[in-house]
């Protein structure tokens, strides 16, 4: 086994004895539940707001929570102790988090039974969800506290989401997919099709490895200050 696999199937341990998978699974019945019961048009505008703002962002809700916890605990210490490199522990653990968000997306959108571009919509949520938790990953390595961790994503979030804020002004597709989350969006709604799902892809995929390298130069920081 791998160092990758070995320190996600870790992270895949602790998730469930910290009942986030539990937490996921419920989340994803509640929304399943509820594009149910409603009527289909207004189901097909609500799911990707559901998916874009829980599954895929768990990660990002739960990382925070989990890396504090892994300190006090002394999982983090232990583990920059052995061999694996940031790297490894980079991609294992935002990699385990990212899968679980992943399938969580996934699994509404299929329990909704609404008609979706599967071919954009499987990598719009999973990148999406990478980005979420590498994102996450590496606030929480600067953060003293839970409550530290949200003022301090709060902040650095703003930049992030503030774009979405042009959906609601019908601002043309093209110029949604050349940021992020907005590309993220777009993907998930199935409305991205030819040229402007490969430009959302594209720039979502950039975006993810962007904020993945940052999380990586935190790791790293963290790791060299003692701070893991």
């Amino acid at each position: 086994m791998s160092e990758v696999a070995a320190l996600a199937r870790l992270d895949w341990v602790l998730a469930w004895r910290r009942g986030v998978i539990g937490a996921a699974a419920a989340v994803v019945l509640i929304y399943v539940t509820l594009l149910r019961v409603i009527p289909e048009a207004a189901a097909s505008v609500v799911m990707p707001y559901l998916v874009f703002s829980d599954p895929a962002a768990l990660g990002f809700f739960f990382v925070g929570g989990i890396v504090l916890a892994d300190r006090s605990e002394g999982t983090s210490a232990a583990v920059s102790v052995t061999p694996a490199s940031p790297l490894a522990v980079l991609v294992g653990r935002v990699g385990a988090l990212a899968a679980i968000g992943a399938v969580g997306g996934v699994a509404v959108a299929a329990g909704s039974g609404l008609s979706l571009r599967w071919f954009t919509f499987v990598p719009g949520v999973v990148l999406t969800a990478l980005l979420y938790t590498s994102f996450g990953y590496a606030v929480a390595l600067r953060a003293r506290s839970v409550n530290d961790y949200f003022a301090r994503a709060t902040v650095w979030s703003i930049p992030l989401f503030a774009p979405l804020v042009a959906v609601g002004f019908g601002i043309e597709e093209r110029i949604l997919a050349l940021w992020p989350t907005t590309a993220a969006l777009l993907l998930l709604g199935g409305g991205a099709f030819g040229p402007v799902a490969a430009v959302a892809l594209s720039v979502l995929a950039v975006g993810a490895a962007g904020v993945g390298w940052w999380a990586l130069a935190e790791l790293t920081a963290a790791r060299r200050e003692g701070r893991t």
